[in-house]
């Protein structure tokens, strides 16, 4: 997939800013977190590529630390658990978690997912299904279930739109 094809996808769905698109996305190339590209070629994007690029969109972290926050949110881990030891079954980051998710995606399973938050002041990540279950990927080490701080904002992305990027780029 193109890189073009993927920002007008991100645009259009998550209703972020062109600008905002393409310049998370060049930083995130130069920090190697989504494909670079051969020399001289224009870079081919995977689902985890598009996936690194929603959760960099989701931080509201400013340029000059989008690639540390983005990997940062993708390590966060369930309930904020530290999770060395535990059994294979168990997802042991958000980010493998969410391209399971995207997995699911890509296979024609509905995931029945009503949205993604990405809480904007501390690494968190919610996933939040149509029957209200909530997973909750915090840092690890966090009280488990409990914001960092009293305070907090997030990005929330509808799920049928985070659905629709990745059927409309890889189906």
């Amino acid at each position: 997939m193109k890189i073009d094809e993927v920002d007008d996808a991100l645009v259009r769905h998550l209703n972020i800013p062109r600008s905002r698109v393409k310049n998370v996305h060049r930083v995130l190339r130069e920090a190697s977190l989504v494909s670079p590209g051969a020399h001289g070629a224009s870079p081919e994007t995977d689902e985890i590529d598009v996936l690194t690029m929603v959760t960099a969109l989701g931080t509201g972290a400013p340029l000059s630390r989008i690639a540390r926050s983005t990997a940062e949110y993708l390590a966060t881990t369930p309930g904020g658990a530290v999770l060395t030891g535990a059994p294979a079954s168990i997802c042991e980051t958000a980010q493998i978690y969410l391209a399971a998710l995207v997995s699911d995606i890509l296979e024609g399973r509905d995931p029945s997912l009503s949205r993604l938050e990405i809480v904007q002041e501390f690494p968190e990540i919610r996933v939040i299904y149509m029957d209200g279950t909530c997973i909750r990927f915090q840092r690890k080490g966090a009280l488990s279930n409990h914001p960092e701080r009293k305070n907090w904002t997030a990005a929330v992305f509808d799920g049928a739109a985070f659905t629709a990027i990745f059927k409309e780029l890889f189906v």
